[in-house]
């Protein structure tokens, strides 16, 4: 498989990886170039740290797509475990509700819709249905001047 680049797929290709964010569509389009500048598979697969195969996909990508198939992303993921009416039911539960910690909800989820979770992925569950995770701390009470001066009084004059 070899691959010819003219001077504007070469220009455009910079330019995208440019302006990349992510690192794994920047490393797409390296291995693009670098194929195209006469590199072998093996060469490239051990300059990027990646397995020989995956270049040849990225190369097929990009030959079958162009930039747009090289850089789309597929993955949807997995099902949810819950339904969207229990997934509602736990938001409720949350919003009611303060929880320390993720096994927190983990246990009430097991004990109400009966569906086990790792910690970790109701940390994501809870991510995909938009709460965040703030650790608390400990926040001094403001103190009222005039409440502290009358229990010095009171404390002088108990300990007299």
């Amino acid at each position: 498989m070899t691959l010819q680049l003219n001077i504007y797929q070469r220009a455009e290709l910079k330019n995208v990886h440019k302006q990349e964010r992510y690192r794994r569509c920047a490393d797409r389009i390296k291995a693009v170039l670098l194929i195209d500048s006469g590199l072998s598979f093996g060469k490239v697969s051990e300059y990027l740290l990646l397995d020989d195969q995956t270049i040849r996909n990225y190369i097929d990508r990009y030959e079958r797509n162009g930039i747009d198939g090289l850089l789309n992303d597929s993955y949807t993921g997995c099902a949810t475990k819950l339904s969207k009416e229990q997934e509602e039911q736990l938001k409720e539960n949350i919003k009611q509700n303060t929880y320390g910690a993720s096994i927190e909800v983990v246990d009430y989820v097991k004990e109400t819709f009966n569906v086990e979770y790792t910690p970790r992925g109701m940390v994501n569950t809870l991510k995909r249905l938009g709460f965040v995770y703030k650790k608390t701390t400990k926040i001094p009470g403001k103190p009222d001047r005039e409440k502290q001066e009358e229990f010095i009084e009171k404390y002088k004059q108990l300990k007299a």
